[in-house]
């Protein structure tokens, strides 16, 4: 069996199967690789598109999948996304979706602002307390 041939460091390299371009950066982490208006760069004939992208990237020094800030919002908006899947899937009940919904919204609305990087247990401490009706669930999930 022959071996695969590695991609040199820094190039972007095409995934058939979503039609997308994608960087392996240091330590092995996989990006997709996005044009200047943030779509993901797609198509086999974009080779030019991509080797621009990584350009950009080299360019900046920053981490391909990090041209935003991670609010919490954006993270319970990802989260919230996910579970009509899950659902669908069969891995959770409608009514866990439905508590965990007015949960993770209830969360956003608190401290949807604020970095993730920033929420401290003391923010989660914050945000219990605010909501003293959840104590003692009045049954369980």
């Amino acid at each position: 069996m022959a071996k695969r041939k590695r991609n040199p460091k820094n190039t972007a390299w095409y995934r058939s199967w979503d039609n997308a371009w994608y960087l392996t950066e240091p330590g092995k982490k996989v990006a997709r690789l996005k044009d200047l208006d943030g779509k993901p760069i797609k198509g086999e004939s974009s080779k030019l598109d991509a080797d621009k992208a990584v350009a950009r990237i080299l360019i900046s020094g920053r981490p391909a999948d990090q041209d935003e800030p991670w609010t919490v919002a954006r993270a319970c908006m990802l989260y919230l996304a996910e579970l009509p899947r899950k659902l669908q899937r069969g891995s959770i009940q409608e009514r866990h979706m439905d508590q965990t919904v007015g949960y993770v919204k209830n969360f956003m609305a608190f401290c949807g602002a604020n970095q993730c990087d920033n929420i401290t247990f003391a923010d989660i401490d914050a945000w219990k307390a605010a909501n003293p009706s959840w104590e003692k669930p009045r049954h369980p999930l």
